[in-house]
């Protein structure tokens, strides 16, 4: 398996929105350095949860988000970086950068602090993931029973 050696760290609820397959583009005001692309990241899920944002999911896709099923400080999924647009015909883009995620797999939530923009997995972590793919969790793994889910979404 291939050496997870990064994670980007992902507000919620965009972070378990893109570790169950729903969000695949992440928006950015910055593009990767190229030798990221094709490399599998860590998807971690901040500390913050944007309420604006969830208020933004509800109306531009009819997902409603409750905060308090979204775990926070923790790496819950890892991704493969396909690729890195300044375009796309997608409701999730915003721009200016999407970075666009593929090979997206689901874990029980790992605890650990993030840090802003991209950053380096300690070697302690990166081991706790490598175990953690071994488990892959379904996309609606942990969504609270009062959440429905209808034609593939959260509601």
């Amino acid at each position: 398996m291939e050496q997870i050696a990064f994670a980007l760290t992902i507000d919620q609820p965009f972070a378990s929105l893109m570790a169950m397959g729903i969000k695949k583009v992440e928006n950015r005001n910055w593009s990767p350095d190229e030798s990221l692309i094709g490399r599998r990241i860590a998807i971690h899920a901040g500390r913050t949860y944007d309420y604006l944002g969830s208020y933004m999911v509800k109306n531009d896709h009819g997902i409603i988000c409750h905060a308090a099923q979204f775990p926070r400080g923790a790496v819950v999924a890892t991704a493969t970086l396909k690729e890195v647009v300044t375009h796309l015909d997608d409701p999730w883009f915003r721009g200016p950068y999407g970075w666009i995620f593929d090979e997206i797999v689901m874990i029980e939530p790992l605890a650990c602090s993030g840090r802003r923009h991209l950053w380096p997995l300690a070697d302690e972590l990166s081991q706790r993931l490598r175990q953690a793919l071994d488990f892959p969790l379904q996309p609606w793994h942990g969504v609270r029973q009062e959440s429905q889910i209808r034609n593939g979404k959260l509601i």
